[in-house]
């Protein structure tokens, strides 16, 4: 669920700040190297903390965060200073989700099944992000209605309304995944196996 938010989120965030709020292709992809840039940032302390105070309170925290920030970039008349802030706020989420997920993950398989753990935790990446880019840009279409035809491109409501429908979806699907993380079992000691 979380790559299918981040990579929603990617797909779909250039598309928009180009074509509806006119931005260059450098201004829109500067803009959102805000998203990746704190994942980046928060994701080193984020593990600390998951270790310390365990798996469920980071995950299901991160996946709240990202779920706000995403309701709030559905929100579309704002500045760009605002959605610059914005996405800083999905990916300061999703940098406190990930390396606390996955870590619980792989600690939860048998060691002599970690390769088999790894595989499948790179499978569910793969699947997500696919999913990600197929399922927003199936709800941008259906919510935009003609917003999607290169004659209503630009200053058509539709856009805005497939865009923020669209945000709304991965917000709901990042709410899937702060319940699902909060379901989680504790860690089992390595030792006790």
């Amino acid at each position: 669920m979380s790559y299918l938010v981040l990579f929603g989120t990617l797909f779909l965030v250039p598309f928009y700040l180009e074509t509806r709020r006119g931005l260059s292709t450098a201004a829109a992809g500067l803009l959102l190297t805000a998203l990746p840039a704190a994942l980046a940032v928060v994701a080193p302390f984020a593990g600390r903390i998951a270790d310390h105070f365990g798996a469920r309170l980071v995950t299901v925290s991160g996946m709240l965060v990202t779920a706000s920030g995403l309701a709030a970039l559905a929100a579309v008349r704002r500045p760009e200073a605002v959605l610059l802030g914005e996405l800083a706020w999905i990916g300061v989420g999703l940098g406190a989700f990930t390396p606390a997920n996955n870590a619980a993950i792989m600690a939860h398989a048998p060691q002599t099944h970690a390769g088999v753990a790894g595989g499948i935790l790179n499978m569910t990446r793969g699947l997500g992000t696919s999913l990600g880019v197929a399922l927003t840009g199936l709800v941008f279409t259906v919510a935009g209605g003609g917003a999607t035809k290169a004659s209503h491109l630009g200053d058509s409501p539709s856009l805005a309304r497939g865009f923020a429908a669209a945000m709304l979806f991965l917000a709901l699907c990042a709410l899937l995944a702060a319940g699902l993380s909060a379901l989680r079992g504790g860690v089992q000691e390595q030792a006790s196996r």
